[in-house]
């Protein structure tokens, strides 16, 4: 399959207005995919070479991603960085210099190719690591068209923006694989439980809607938790929950899930994610830390704590977790 395909796909839902308009493109692309290519395709679209649990970092430097541009269309990193400036976007950037140098270059990248690639990126780490980077980035543009140079470099930038979220993937493959879009939610239910989409639309292609809706909590996959509507008004969310209602205090600080394999090898505190696909209202209220929660494997940032989670820990696939604090939940009456 190739690549020309998934960076036509991205033109096309950055042009696109209104959800439907996004699903019915995305399902496209879906129908367009061989099933073995399915789970590298529905990653890409997230903008990541694998979930955010398995720790692997794509995100080059702009001025990095900068010199690759250079080198790939012949020109000096200072006429990059300038066309940077004119269109605040390096990947608009790269798809006017790259037009400029060969505009009518073909398609030859597949899928394949590009994901392995950015997985070699991706690797590359210790001495000479950035040298290895720039190569990788400089090899894959050198190959591709100027509009896959646009999302090459927004894909290792971090910085895909097509206007879609992992809900709107979730539709497109309900679809074209589930026998409709009314079937979202046993897919979401899936990824809530999994945080890996790969995963999900590898089950669905593999197994069927059954062997997506059979899917459990594993070790090692964090499960999304779900997240409070935030209301105005006390008298709001009594009414909403039916007249009564329990509240806790709220702490700052990260939500962390201890998971431990059967054998006790695989334990690894992770820090859980925003909130489940489908939510846009359910946000955390602002706090000190300025980037949103992933579901980042922690096991390395803190081994004492992750030795006490696992000393503790007694179900074999899912570790315990530090004793919640004390204070009883108030109970809420109705208003008079």
């Amino acid at each position: 399959m190739r690549y020309e395909i998934v960076a036509e796909t991205y033109r096309d839902l950055e042009r696109a207005s209104g959800r439907l308009a996004l699903i019915e493109r995305l399902a496209e692309l879906v129908r367009q995919t061989p099933d073995e290519l399915l789970p590298t395709v529905c990653l890409l679209c997230q903008g990541q070479i694998a979930p955010d649990f398995a720790g692997v970092e794509l995100g080059l430097a702009e001025r990095l991603a900068a010199r690759a541009v250079a080198q790939a269309a012949g020109v000096p990193a200072e006429r990059v960085m300038a066309g940077l400036r004119d269109t605040g976007d390096l990947g608009l950037a790269a798809e006017q210099l790259l037009g400029e140098l060969d505009p009518d270059r073909s398609a030859t990248l597949e899928v394949g190719t590009v994901f392995d690639g950015l997985h070699e990126i991706a690797r590359a780490e210790g001495e000479g690591s950035q040298g290895r980077k720039l190569a990788g980035l400089t090899d894959l543009l050198g190959r591709a068209t100027p509009l896959e140079a646009r999302y090459l470099v927004r894909t290792v930038t971090g910085s895909l923006r097509l206007g879609i979220g992992t809900a709107t993937i979730l539709d497109a493959l309900a679809e074209v694989h589930a026998g409709g879009r009314k079937q979202r939610l046993i897919l979401e239910r899936a990824y809530n439980i999994c945080s890996d989409l790969s995963l999900v639309a590898a089950t669905l292609v593999g197994g069927g809607l059954a062997e997506v809706e059979a899917m459990r909590v594993r070790a090692g996959n964090p499960v999304r938790p779900m997240l409070a509507q935030r209301l105005s008004e006390s008298a709001e969310i009594l009414a909403k929950l039916g007249g009564t209602c329990a509240a806790e205090y709220k702490y700052d600080g990260i939500r962390v899930q201890a998971h431990r394999t059967a054998d006790g090898t695989g334990s690894s505190p992770m820090r859980a994610p925003t909130g489940p696909a489908t939510s846009r209202k359910a946000r955390p209220p602002p706090t000190s830390n300025s980037s949103a929660p992933k579901t980042e494997n922690r096991s390395g940032r803190g081994p004492e704590r992750s030795g006490a989670w696992i000393a503790k820990s007694t179900p074999p696939h899912l570790g315990s977790v530090p004793e919640p604090h004390t204070a009883k939940p108030k109970r809420m009456k109705p208003a008079e």
